[in-house]
């Protein structure tokens, strides 16, 4: 696939987790497609977040939750915070169908963390 097919192929990904948000999101925007992918989302209101989707990371839900414990703790300089989704949760999962195969006995998901974007 090429890089455009990549991005496009989360669109329902990313949709599916922008739903487990309180989020009155206007405009999605892809803004970097490498390891990760991430987007730019915009709410009605005009406040703008950031979605990094972690296709072809190979970190634990424990690395992210630790990634996250880390940047919650920093306070001496301006940082993205991570925002909860609907559950409560920071980390939130979505289906990516692109790359639905089976990988060490299960089906491999998508795993997001929503940031407040910061100027």
């Amino acid at each position: 696939m090429t890089i455009e097919q990549q991005v496009e192929s989360l669109a329902a990904c990313a949709s599916e987790i922008i739903a487990q948000y309180d989020l009155d999101v206007a405009t999605t925007e892809s803004i970097n497609h490498e390891f990760n992918s991430t987007f730019k989302l915009t709410t009605q209101a005009g406040e703008p977040f950031a979605l990094r989707i972690n296709v072809n990371s190979t970190r634990t839900i424990e690395n992210l939750r630790a990634e996250i414990f880390w940047v919650n703790s920093i306070t001496n300089v301006q940082v993205p915070k991570p925002v909860v989704n609907t559950a409560g949760e920071f980390v939130t999962f979505g289906n990516h169908d692109a790359t639905g195969r089976i990988v060490a006995g299960f089906m491999h998901l998508a795993q997001a963390l929503t940031f407040g974007w910061f100027l």
